[in-house]
């Protein structure tokens, strides 16, 4: 083996290792565990880039154990240097081997610096394998030759060190495609264990050892939640099988621990959480959800109760937790502390018990402090953090309880840990008698902080939590509003009094906003009535138009960019609009399922007269075939003429340099049992070559085209039309943009007619902008409250 031993002895310098932050109120009673805590960052970085990786290792109370082991960041002989990305979330899964000797991460072969190491293609940057052992040492030759290629590598798990089983989104790779691999200790050519034709089978997780048993989490398809690979220790291609099923709610599983009779498993989207699961036969059963974000995951018995250890949220300054779970087979009755918290520019990603050490079974008595509950605002969302945007009228509010196991009365404070982003004074924290508490703040300048809450009892107990404070700069337009809780918002509808409602193409929801800057008002969703065929998935709402008090949404219809099916995208559904304003409601009417086979079918039938396939959707709906560029099927746009015809406007085709808008019409019959859509003729516009990114119905009867490129070029222009298939569209001579922020023009709403100088909002999707400076794209933020998209007002 090619470890090299960077340890001396533990010594009180290790007090001192760069990233290790403990928190005052740790417990002292379990400090015999011993825990090993995979941490990222070079103390700056923050963004998509590669940065070291250490592993840092604690006692069960949080304080530390010995020196951190430093993985290379260059060659060292056999030795590759070791990165992970510093924002990258779901990798850094943290193993110990199933005979406890050591602790493995997979990562890539490059040196830190300015590069997207998940977005690499393999094998110019290798995917390896880190072997961490008792003394320190290290071995990371092992690499996976394509592996991974463009995506990432997540987990590595071993039984004894001389054999790795790594996990990871494998449908890229040109070759070694798969969802779990498996390779020798220094080998370059890994085996396929579990992989097939797509991206369900090639998608996998975070694997695992238990009993002698090999198993993965995946999100994808019939196999969310946690799965047995083969029987024992596969080493050659085998199937996998579905034992621990993603409940409702949650959505992608990620780390897991089977502890005594139970299984638990962490869920890092949806409604987050660490969920449990009792036996019952070969399979398990969601039992209960203790609520949060967290990411590696691990646990012993601890007398009659379960003792868990946890990374918790995915933002640099995170923290170490331990859980006790007191509850039986119908509940999970969890107390949680934080025993550390990594430094600034430095983020925890996963944790298991300390090479060398064999985790015992003996009891943990905890001081009880008083417990802190945020409550989730908005959908995807922790509760636990709130964003701003520099000099907006209003902003954001966190609200939560606090209550104190002893029943005693709770003193609450707030503080700042940067005075340059939100200043203590500018801090607004109101209580209730009933233990609930609201913060609110005005920031001082843009950045990220932590707005700290301490709860004091009366007997001088006391516990604290850290509220995730982020601010954006201030926006160069003073029509612009700042809408939180998603970033990729596609369309949107008017719901009166100022308020709107939107979809994006991340979640199902129907958001409803108000007429400033903030949180949704109220979230919709219709998952239940519509019927979901990929537990996980998402409509991939684009477009939407309202008709009297009637909505309609359509999905994307196609493909993904990767060129995956989605048959939930494949939705056009109707909900009912009662009220108004902070009032309005929406119930559901109706939905089909059938208009991407209805578009395939009456092309290749020529059901236009146009040629048979004359838009091409039988090719591009096939798997493999990419949802990009001007040859796919895309849909964005959605809008009822006034002969009651509901039109699809598409992003892609774009046909021999025509925009492409096809109507449906019997959308009238869409409540019918038997409905199935029938297409009428097509129109092919000319937006100077431009796609069509939204259609808009206007107050005067016509229609509002709002253009763009089929790729992501941008391009983004406005038009007029009056429903006449032999008038063109007409351009209008209003820009589109706002300074500072380069994002996609999805959406428009309050628009009443077309006359000259008349105002109308436009949404401004952000998913791909980096909107605090720190390397994060919208999209990939930690957390949904941290989201926003923005809207603002054009002549």
């Amino acid at each position: 083996m090619r470890l090299r031993s960077l340890l001396a002895s533990a010594s009180a310098a290790a007090l001192a290792i760069t990233g290790l932050a403990v928190a005052p109120h740790a417990s002292a009673g379990h400090v015999h565990d011993q825990l090993a805590v995979s941490v990222v960052g070079d103390g700056v970085a923050s963004g998509n880039v590669a940065v070291p990786v250490e592993i840092q290792y604690f006692y069960g109370d949080g304080s530390a154990l010995k020196a951190a082991t430093q993985l290379p960041t260059s060659a060292e002989g056999e030795n590759l240097p070791f990165t992970l990305g510093a924002n990258r979330d779901q990798q850094g899964a943290l193993q110990q081997s199933a005979d406890h000797r050591f602790v493995t991460i997979g990562g890539y072969a490059h040196e830190p610096g300015d590069v997207n190491l998940n977005g690499s293609e393999a094998p110019e940057i290798l995917r390896s394998i880190a072997l961490v052992d008792a003394d320190g040492g290290y071995d990371t030759s092992t690499t996976l030759a394509g592996a991974f290629s463009e995506r990432h590598i997540r987990g590595v798990v071993t039984n004894d060190g001389t054999y790795f089983w790594a996990g990871g989104h494998g449908n890229d790779a040109e070759t070694h495609q798969g969802a779990v691999l498996g390779i020798e200790l220094g080998g370059t050519e890994p085996t396929a264990i579990r992989s097939g034709g797509n991206n369900t089978n090639n998608n996998g997780r975070v694997p695992g050892i238990h009993d002698g048993q090999l198993y993965v989490t995946t999100d994808r398809d019939d196999y969310a939640g946690l799965n047995r690979v083969g029987e024992g220790l596969p080493t050659a291609a085998v199937d996998m099988e579905l034992i621990a099923t993603t409940d409702e709610g949650p959505d992608v599983a990620h780390d897991f621990a089977f502890v005594g009779d139970y299984l638990y498993v962490n869920y890092t989207d949806g409604d987050k959480g660490i969920v449990k699961y009792a036996q019952e036969g070969d399979a398990w059963s969601a039992v209960d959800r203790h609520d949060g974000e967290f990411w590696g995951l691990t646990g012993r018995v601890a007398g009659d109760d379960v003792l868990l250890y946890a990374t918790k949220d995915s933002t640099q300054e995170n923290e170490l937790v331990s859980i006790i779970d007191s509850g039986d087979d119908t509940d999970f009755d969890g107390y949680e502390t934080v025993i550390a918290m990594a430094d600034p520019g430095y983020a925890y990603r996963g944790v298991d018990f300390a090479p060398g050490f064999v985790p015992g079974t003996d009891a943990v008595e905890l001081e009880r402090t008083p417990v802190f509950t945020w409550d989730v605002r908005v959908q995807g969302g922790s509760g636990s953090a709130l964003s701003a945007v520099l000099g907006q009228a209003t902003q954001p509010v966190a609200t939560g309880s606090v209550l104190d196991p002893e029943g005693q009365a709770v003193t609450l404070t707030a503080a700042s840990e940067d005075q340059s982003v939100v200043a203590d004074a500018d801090i607004e924290l109101t209580t209730g008698d009933d233990g609930s508490f609201t913060v609110a703040a005005e920031p001082t300048g843009v950045g990220q902080t932590f707005i700290t809450v301490v709860a004091t009892a009366e007997d001088g107990r006391s516990a604290e939590s850290r509220l995730t404070y982020w601010v954006s700069p201030a926006l160069d337009d003073a029509t612009a509003l700042a809408h939180t809780g998603m970033s990729d918002a596609s369309a949107a509808a008017d719901a009166g009094d100022g308020h709107f409602f939107a979809v994006d193409d991340d979640s199902n929801a129907i958001r409803l906003f108000g007429p400033t800057s903030g949180e949704a008002v109220k979230e919709f969703s219709f998952d239940d009535e519509i019927g979901m065929h990929q537990a996980g998935q998402t409509f991939d709402s684009e477009g939407m138009t309202r008709v009297g008090d009637t909505i309609y949404v359509t999905g994307s219809l196609g493909n993904t960019r990767s060129g995956n099916i989605r048959p939930d995208r494949d939705v056009v559904y109707a909900v009912a609009v009662t009220g108004t304003g902070a009032d309005a409601e929406l119930s559901f009417v109706a939905a089909t399922r059938g208009v991407r086979d209805g578009l395939v079918a009456w092309d290749a039938a020529d059901g236009h007269g146009l040629g048979a396939d004359f838009f091409g959707f039988e090719r591009a709906t096939q798997d493999g075939y990419s949802a990009e560029g001007p040859d796919s099927l895309n849909v964005e746009g959605l809008a009822m003429d006034p002969d009651g015809n509901l039109w699809l406007g598409f992003r892609s085709p774009v046909v021999r340099g025509s925009a492409v808008m096809i109507p449906i019409v019997n959308i009238d019959r869409l409540d019918e049992d038997d409905y199935a859509p029938e297409f009428g003729d097509p129109a092919l516009l000319d937006l100077d070559g431009r796609a069509i990114r939204d259609l808009v119905n206007t107050g005067d009867g016509n229609l509002l085209i709002m253009a763009g490129s089929a790729d992501d070029a941008g391009n983004f222009a406005l038009y007029g039309w009056d429903w006449d298939l032999d008038s063109a569209p007409v351009p209008s001579d209003t820009p589109l943009g706002l300074d500072g922020v380069d994002g996609s023009y999805e959406g428009a709403y309050l628009v009443s007619s077309l006359a000259d100088g008349t105002a109308i909002r436009v949404l401004l999707d952000t998913g791909t902008v980096d909107l605090y400076g720190n390397g994060y794209e919208a999209q990939d933020l930690p957390t949904a409250e941290l989201r926003k998209f923005f809207t603002q007002e054009v002549l």
